[in-house]
């Protein structure tokens, strides 16, 4: 099944666009699964991936947490502020 990937910031810039389209398993996949498929599918964006975190349903999730088909993933990356 198809899914987006919501994208923010640098790698939506490097990207070109604001989602990337990329199949998941029904039961879907973990964070790091998704993270290492992305950057087989679009290796310009690998050496961002990694300070980058995934949000389910708007919450950020560890990379061991199950992002499924049905659920909003957006990539975020790390920011400061104060």
């Amino acid at each position: 099944m198809q899914t987006d990937v919501l994208l923010f910031g640098p790698i939506s810039s490097e990207a070109g666009t604001d989602r990337l389209s990329i199949a998941l398993p029904s039961e879907g996949m973990t964070g790091k699964a998704l993270r290492d498929a992305l950057a087989r599918e679009h290796p310009e964006l690998a050496p961002l991936l990694p300070s980058h975190r995934f949000a389910r349903n708007q919450e950020i999730v560890a990379d061991s947490a199950t992002l499924g088909p049905d659920d909003e993933i957006a990539l975020i990356g790390m920011v400061s502020g104060g």
